[in-house]
């Protein structure tokens, strides 16, 4: 089985289409039961409920789930990987439960489903601020990109009296133009890339079936 990195144990994994915190407090959510009627509608075959997974079912000691949660890859905040660990130290009882593989990993393919609802819905509403936030970043480059070329559409019309000061003016209004214009072009491709996240997601909750 595979041993995770970091706590050095064996463990369940499943990768989730959203940012790490979402997925938190999707899983919150579902553990909670909020989402279970319109899971169950829409995956009348597959879904379970939290307490009906056979990994719940039979963790007769109640020993605590162990998880995770962290990003897929460093240069994508809008996946995670979620890892479950196989085993928990024993509080209660004195002993470890180790669970068994297969049921962790039924469990994590049935909480893919039941989070799909409330962390969809969240990662839109995250995504569009993170659009919007890139748009008015955007805007405010071009305002002050605006405000350099007014500067030195001022000094060319009208020049200091000391030349040597006139070409040090310049100069730096040269770089500070051309530093701009380079965030400009940085911050359009970021734009495009959070309006692809955005259209992505827009899609997917097209196609994910809800309840009537």
């Amino acid at each position: 089985s595979r041993i995770n990195p970091v706590l050095q144990q064996p463990y369940a994994m499943i990768f989730l289409p959203y940012s790490p915190e979402i997925v938190i407090a999707a899983m919150e959510n579902y553990k909670d039961e909020k989402q279970s009627s319109k899971e169950r509608i829409a995956n009348p075959k597959n879904y379970q409920s939290f307490d009906e997974t056979s990994l719940i079912r039979n963790n007769r000691e109640a020993a605590d789930l162990i998880f995770q949660i962290g990003l897929k890859s460093s240069i994508n905040k809008n996946a995670s990987a979620v890892y479950l660990m196989l085993n928990s130290p024993g509080v209660g009882s004195g002993h470890d439960t180790r669970f068994d593989m297969e049921q962790a990993k039924t469990f994590l393919d049935n909480l893919a489903i039941a989070i799909r609802t409330y962390a969809l819905t969240e990662q839109i509403k995250l995504q569009t601020y993170e659009f919007s936030k890139a748009n008015k970043k955007q805007q405010d480059l071009i305002a002050y990109g605006n405000k350099l070329d007014s500067k030195k559409t001022g000094l060319l019309l009208k020049p200091l009296s000391n030349d040597r000061q006139n070409m040090k003016r310049n100069q730096l209004l040269d770089r500070q133009i051309a530093e701009n214009k380079f965030l400009q072009d940085v911050q359009k491709l970021e734009i495009e890339k959070q309006q692809t996240d955005l259209k992505i997601l827009m899609s997917t909750e097209k196609t994910n079936p809800k309840d009537a």
